[in-house]
């Protein structure tokens, strides 16, 4: 079985290839969790005040945010849903338990024991819940079945309740050593816990005891002491010393006994550093900053705001987004393969800008229109607000490089404006002064939209460069095998290694194939959603097609355009090894130094230079060819406009190209050369490979 025959078959199959061993270990046997999480809770939650602390304040963040039932679209936003049966079942899980008093004890047994376990409760047993009852985690077994989990039970006054697994929301924290259950924080804090109980413990009974450290009293040697002696004078030192009610009380005690201290004092044990150590390791295990359970001493964070900010963005939403996954697994499903669960961040209060804040920096910025500042603000629009503002530190230069004079200071519009009691103000420079930030602006707009597009194909270059890399080394194994098979160099055949060559070639088709198509599917539904929010803004028909309906005409272009990369692939490959056979006849080199040499072909050259420089130029031409796909589905009329990146790697034919700008239908002239787009197959290699020119689209508002 080949890699792609292999990587077919685990993705057709369903279940995992290790759990039914792993299952088969423990089947039909009901598993329990490692420690004993009754005990667990006594000994922390219910006795130590930092581990409540740390709970309660991620239990309760979570359950403050809302969990909105959403709808995917066809263009894959989201589109939340009012009053739909599941949120209405979120809102109310059952009869006995508010939402938030649910939503809190959820999150408290999750961080409490590593697991939360949630019943979907009726009417039958594959359709969507009437109820939900969260489970205790103390009760609950795992039944494994044959190849996944069989059943979960309740167990309660010694009746065991099964329930379906399918039936159950399990929500677990990761676990590294355990295939069944999460791994709670409580059981990496546990010793501190102990530590930090067992000192609280200490000072309690030491106070008890006029805040003296045990010791002994030393008689004489010439004195005897009988049993009952000893046990009066001892009776009579806790009457006199013990208990709260002595404190500071002076006695006088007879008998020469010399008193002798048993132990250290609290200032040798430092008790108050040990109590701020253990209480800071608490509250990092659980992910709470200390000032958020009443710690003011520390300086972690410059205030109260920050800390707030934090601990939700780096604990609360991810204990959250927890549940949110397992209810979006199973729970969700039921009501429709389009509807998920998730929640609005911008209602979140602590992760929100204060007013005054947000109102100095939407103020501050440039890159915003007047009525987009006070949209932003909550504000209504005000006739003439679609406009820019400049500073009035900008100095505009015209063409010939002469400073051009602006009557314009913040807080005016810059449209031309009539002077009262005078003839309108002669327009050519204040025309050209606008042109000029314009073409600036528009420039700016080409060089921000080829940035962006660069690095989609960098990021998606890297992972077909490992791609790429992958399938070398497999070609290289087969070649490498029949060379390891050859007694002499005058026994390998050329025809021999183009055969291993063209068996490799379909499946470096097939991988092409997928490579491309995957890239330009993201950049047609990518650049198609950008454009039809700009015509929609601008209220501006477009046709509505769907991937679907492109997909044929796309497919067949991919497929040549694979097909012509990997037979130029496959003959730059046979030329290489042709080169090295060649070398190795005429030198007589044994077979042990071709299969070193071929190596090094393979590794240095091949999945190193060569696969990024294969990756890079494949990926933005796919990515280009998907982007005006999605343009040209729209059926608007735009302008396509070349830009370059322009830099000191640049080609001199596409500096000359910069900023060229056709129809979107029409072709290029790149270097006497015509391409539909940078990085087009059409083009020779000089003009194609390492090509990092990206094409930006404009409406022709003049046809709309």
């Amino acid at each position: 079985m080949n890699q792609f025959e292999m990587a077919l078959h685990y993705l057709s199959t369903k279940a995992s290839i290790t759990a039914r061993h792993i299952n088969q270990i423990v089947l039909g046997q009901p598993q329990y969790t490692e420690e004993k999480y009754d005990k667990m809770v006594k000994e922390s939650y219910n006795k130590n005040v930092w581990v409540y602390a740390c709970v309660r304040a991620i239990a309760r963040a979570a359950a403050s945010i809302p969990l909105e039932v959403y709808e995917k679209g066809k263009d894959g936003e989201l589109i939340k849903v009012e009053n739909h049966p599941l949120q209405l079942l979120l809102d109310k899980p059952n009869e006995e338990h508010p939402r938030d008093d649910f939503m809190e004890a959820w999150v408290s047994f999750l961080m409490l024991s590593g697991n939360g376990y949630v019943e979907m409760n009726g009417p039958s047993d594959n359709g969507p819940p009437i109820e939900l009852w969260l489970w205790r985690p103390e009760r609950v077994e795992i039944v494994p079945g044959e190849e996944s989990i069989k059943e979960i039970r309740l167990n309660v006054n010694g009746e065991a309740i099964a329930l379906p697994y399918e039936r159950a929301l399990h929500t677990k924290l990761f676990h590294p050593t355990n295939d069944y259950f999460g791994l709670t924080p409580l059981q990496i804090a546990m010793r501190t816990v102990d530590m930090d109980n067992s000192t609280t413990d200490w000072n309690t009974t030491l106070v008890q005891n006029y805040a003296a450290p045990g010791g002994i009293l030393r008689a004489p040697k010439d004195v005897k002491i009988s049993d009952p002696e000893r046990r009066r004078i001892t009776r009579t030192i806790r009457r006199l010393w013990g208990g709260k009610h002595n404190a500071g009380k002076t006695h006088l005690v007879e008998g020469g006994l010399e008193y002798q201290a048993m132990g250290l004092s609290p200032k040798d044990m430092d008790f108050i550093d040990s109590r701020r150590m253990t209480r800071e390791e608490i509250c990092a295990v659980f992910g709470v900053p200390p000032q958020l359970v009443g710690i003011q001493d520390k300086s972690t964070y410059n205030n109260y705001k920050e800390a707030r900010q934090a601990f939700h963005q780096d604990t609360v939403l991810p204990t959250l987004d927890k549940i949110v996954s397992s209810i979006n697994h199973k729970l969700a499903p039921l009501y429709g393969a389009r509807v998920v669960v998730g929640y609005d961040e911008s209602k979140i209060e602590a992760l929100q800008e204060s007013a005054n804040e947000k109102y100095e920096r939407i103020s501050n910025t440039d890159s915003f229109t007047l009525n987009e500042k006070r949209a932003a603000l909550g504000q209504d629009e005000v006739p003439g607000g679609d406009v820019f503002f400049i500073p009035r530190n900008v100095v505009l230069m015209n063409e010939s490089g002469d400073p051009v004079e602006l009557a314009l200071t913040i807080g005016q519009s810059m449209q031309p404006k009539e002077r009262p009691n005078a003839e309108p103000p002669e327009e050519p420079e204040e025309k050209d002064a606008l042109s000029i930030v314009k073409q600036a602006e528009l420039k700016l707009r080409r060089k921000m939209s080829a940035d962006a597009f660069n690095d989609s194909v960098d990021e998606r270059s890297k992972i077909a460069e490992r791609v790429i890399a992958g399938r070398f080394m497999e070609e290289h194994e087969r070649i490498e095998e029949y060379l390891k098979g050859i007694k002499s160099i005058e026994d390998v055949k050329q025809s021999d290694i183009d055969a291993i060559l063209s068996l490799e070639k379909e499946e470096w088709l097939a991988m092409m194939i997928a490579l491309y198509s995957n890239f330009a599917k993201e950049m047609y539904d990518r650049e198609r959603k950008l454009l039809k929010s700009q015509a929609l803004k601008l209220n501006v028909k477009f046709d509505d097609y769907d991937f679907a309906d492109v997909t044929e005409y796309m497919q067949e272009f991919i497929r040549v355009a694979a097909g012509d990369s990997v037979s130029y692939i496959h003959e730059w490959t046979r030329q290489e090894i042709r080169s090295i056979l060649s070398e190795a006849f005429e030198e007589s080199w044994a077979m042990s130094a071709v299969v070193r040499e071929m190596k090094q072909l393979y590794f240095d050259d091949f999945m190193t230079h060569r696969s990024y420089r294969i990756a890079r130029t494949e990926m933005m031409a796919a990515a280009s060819y998907g982007k005006q796909q999605g343009v040209l589905s729209l059926n608007l009329p735009i302008n396509k406009i070349w830009v370059s990146t322009y830099d000191s790697r640049t080609r001199d034919s596409h500096k000359y190209a910069n900023q060229q700008t056709v129809d979107v239908k029409d072709y290029y002239n790149i270097n006497g050369y015509s391409a539909m787009f940078p990085g087009d197959p059409e083009l020779p290699a000089k003009e194609r490979i390492h090509c990092r020119c990206v094409e930006v689209y404009e409406v022709r508002m003049d046809e709309v």
